[in-house]
């Protein structure tokens, strides 16, 4: 049986209070609860609950609650509220009363911002009597390295704090350069600093639906560059022949590409099967199985209903860094209008009909191109596009929800 560990994490608020903390804390309490971890928020304000997350309250640790807002403003100002201390005391017997035996303590910039420093003089007093607990000291933010601060610091407790060491704690940032002026101000090695970059949740920052997430997982896209699109169906005037000979040539340049062709594999519609039968044969003779894929294979494989291909493939979109769609002949072209609202580059043959609809603000490959000079002009547009689509590749691999865990906060927390 597993061990379950329970964790606090720690914050002035929670959401819905709007905050760039406050958009990290539920990405993190997910993790951890994925991983075998209950999980409980303590805060100020805010709520966030779910089968392994609980949300716990103490009102004074908001700086915007009335007694804490008043005191603040004094304290901003250089003077210490005659009943600071006697709050101090109260707030730390409620942090007390709400960790409890929890072990692992999560703080989020409240030992190094002076939001409200009644609450941080409460958690390190908390903090140096109960030393047998794991202090994870989250850094966003430094006031005494961030100029817009400096005239409502001083250098006596309790803003002396906000640069003080805190010897229990185990130092967690998110970026080197936050690192290094933790470094710098607090006299801690660099070794000791773990650097944990904040994350987005690709699946619900653009409303994938969970069937995407699926697809993404099977076929590893977070982690292959470039994804091409093909939204087309398997008909002989979409020219995918000729789309899938030039991604083979592609390959010389991007080993690790993936391309998927979105339409369906009719079983009873002879011109599709027969379309489909000379795909998968160019396919096999360039070698390229790992590289180009059809989605229906891959919704028969994980048994997704083929009814959801439309928000799926809508959703592709979004993350595809090429749109290819090569037809010799349309009646118009409606993925030319998809890709222009995802903002997804898109390639198109140079028949009328698309450069009516296009004009100049697209790419064209003339069917007078070979294989090789066609994919060639593939690579080049992706240069062309190449600082993008490189923080984009960048963000997917590195600054990814899916990936944070294993990354980065496993090492920190299974120790």
């Amino acid at each position: 049986m597993e061990k379950i560990n329970q964790v606090i994490i720690i914050h002035y608020t929670l959401p819905p209070v709007i905050g760039g903390v406050e958009k990290m804390l539920e990405p993190l309490a997910e993790q951890l609860a994925q991983n075998n971890f209950i999980v409980t928020f303590l805060a100020g304000k805010g709520n966030l609950n779910s089968k392994k997350i609980k949300t716990s309250l103490i009102p004074e640790l908001d700086p915007e609650h009335t007694k804490i807002a008043g005191m603040q403003k004094q304290i901003d100002a250089g003077s210490i509220p005659e009943q600071f201390e006697t709050k101090v005391d109260e707030i730390e017997r409620k942090i007390e009363t709400k960790i409890g035996y929890i072990k692992n303590v999560v703080i989020h910039n409240m030992m190094s911002m002076p939001h409200n420093l009644a609450a941080t003089q409460a958690l390190w007093n908390f903090i140096q009597k109960h030393p047998d607990k794991n202090y994870y000291i989250w850094t966003h933010d430094l006031a005494w390295k961030m100029e817009s601060y400096q005239e409502h610091l001083f250098e006596r407790r309790p803003w002396s704090l906000l640069k003080e060491p805190i010897s229990q704690g185990h130092y967690i940032t998110v970026s080197e350069s936050r690192q290094n002026q933790i470094v710098d101000l607090l006299g801690i090695s660099k070794s000791k600093i773990k650097v944990v970059p904040n994350v987005i949740k690709f699946t619900d920052f653009l409303h994938f639906h969970d069937s995407t997430s699926q697809v993404i997982k099977q076929l590893s896209l977070y982690n292959r560059f470039p994804v091409i699109m093909l939204p087309v169906r398997l008909l002989p005037r979409k020219n995918i022949p000729r789309a899938v000979k030039i991604l083979s040539k592609l390959k010389d340049y991007y080993p690790d590409f993936v391309a998927i062709i979105t339409g369906d594999i009719p079983a009873k519609n002879l011109r599709a099967k027969e379309c489909f039968e000379r795909i998968t044969k160019i396919i096999e003779e360039n070698q390229i199985q790992e590289n180009i894929t059809f989605l229906d294979n891959v919704f028969k494989k994980l048994g997704i209903d083929s009814g959801k291909n439309p928000v799926i493939v809508r959703d592709l979109y979004f993350l595809s860094h090429l749109v290819l769609y090569l037809s010799s002949d349309e009646g118009f072209g409606i993925p030319i209008l998809e890709s222009a609202v995802a903002r997804t580059p898109i390639v198109l043959s140079d028949i009328k009909v698309f450069k009516d609809i296009a004009g100049n603000n697209v790419n064209y490959l003339p069917a007078k191109l070979s294989d090789s000079e066609a994919a060639e002009e593939l690579h080049e547009i992706l240069m062309e596009k190449s600082e993008y689509l490189q923080l984009n590749r960048k963000v997917a691999r590195r600054y990814n929800w899916e990936f944070w865990w294993d990354r980065y906060l496993k090492d920190i927390f299974n120790n």
